[in-house]
C-alpha cells in the first residue's frame, strides 16, 4: 500500500527549501563582493576567483542534482534539507566579508 503525504507538504516544503539554496547563492555573491581580500600574483588571483565562484554556483548545482537523481518525496526533501544546513554563506552569516 502506498502512503500519500499530505500534498500541501509535499509540495511548499522542496519549494521553500529551493528558495533558500537560491537565498544562499546570492549570499555568497553578497560575500564575495564584500571581501576586500585580493591575493597577490596571477596564478593565486585566478585560483581565488575559481574558488569564489565555485561557492557561489554550488547552491545552484546542488539542488539541480537533487532534483535530477532524487527518485521520491522523501530523498528529495532530505537531499535539499542537507544542502541547506551544508552550504549555507559562513562568512556572510557571521561577518567574516
Amino acid at each position: 500500500m502506498r502512503r500519500r503525504g499530505r500534498p500541501v507538504v509535499r509540495l511548499v516544503a522542496p519549494a521553500l527549501l529551493l528558495l533558500v539554496l537560491l537565498a544562499y547563492a546570492a549570499g555568497w555573491i553578497a560575500a564575495w563582493l564584500r571581501n576586500p581580500f585580493e591575493p597577490a600574483g596571477g596564478p593565486a588571483t585566478v585560483l581565488y576567483a575559481a574558488g569564489q565562484l565555485l561557492a557561489v554556483l554550488a547552491p545552484l548545482v546542488w539542488a539541480g542534482t537533487v532534483l535530477w537523481l532524487s527518485r521520491t518525496d522523501r530523498s528529495r526533501l532530505l537531499g535539499l534539507a542537507l544542502g541547506v544546513l551544508v552550504l549555507a554563506p559562513v562568512p556572510l552569516l557571521i561577518g567574516a566579508a
